[in-house]
């Protein structure tokens, strides 16, 4: 199963950063959202970003969650999951901007080699990275269980899925900005 397309996940409420962290400047990009629909576009060919509002200063292709009042990754992933062409998506949070393509390209052969898979994610020292992964159409069935329960739990969601976890050894390619002190701390790093 080719994956063509990526998603970028920027819908969430940022309440530990105290402000909407995919509209912060980052890597000479006007926003954490730019800089990794940016990186991405040199991957695949088709990028979304989802998101709750159009609240972005670049055109790109947006997905709007699927529910405006529910801050779920589960929901958005249903969202685009039923919205794209192909068989599988690509997704990424905004606030992990030091995952690089050449990881991206590793998770996609592994998930395009085998198959049967449902997903395919980064794992690294604090385990497994859900919104780091590959996630086959096929998984919709599940998901709409699991939001019919109320159950919006993303690792939940992976153990009733066939997956695979790619190991990934560089602790700063997975980590999230979740603060205002990682945040400064990525900004540094970035140079």
């Amino acid at each position: 199963m080719r994956v063509y397309e990526a998603a970028i996940l920027a819908g969430g409420k940022s309440s530990r950063m105290g402000k909407d962290k995919a509209l912060l400047p980052f890597g000479g990009y006007s926003s954490l959202a730019r800089y990794q629909y940016e990186k991405l576009k040199r991957v695949f060919p088709k990028v979304y970003i989802s998101s709750k509002a159009g609240k972005f200063d670049f055109q790109a292709d947006i997905v709007e969650d699927g529910d405006s009042e529910l801050y779920s990754p589960l929901i958005a992933l249903h969202t685009l999951l039923a919205h794209i062409e192909g068989e599988a998506l690509f997704v990424i949070a905004v606030d992990m901007p030091f995952v690089d393509s050449a990881a991206i390209e590793e998770l996609r052969r592994l998930f395009e080699k085998r198959e049967g898979l449902e997903a395919a994610m980064l794992a690294g020292p604090n385990g497994r990275e859900p919104l780091c992964a590959i996630y086959a159409k096929s998984a919709l069935s599940e998901i709409r269980k699991r939001i019919s329960r109320g159950n919006h739990r993303l690792n939940s969601l992976i153990d009733a899925l066939e997956h695979e976890e790619l190991a990934c050894n560089e602790p700063e390619t997975l980590c999230n900005l979740n603060h205002p002190s990682d945040y400064l701390e990525a900004l540094r790093k970035k140079g």
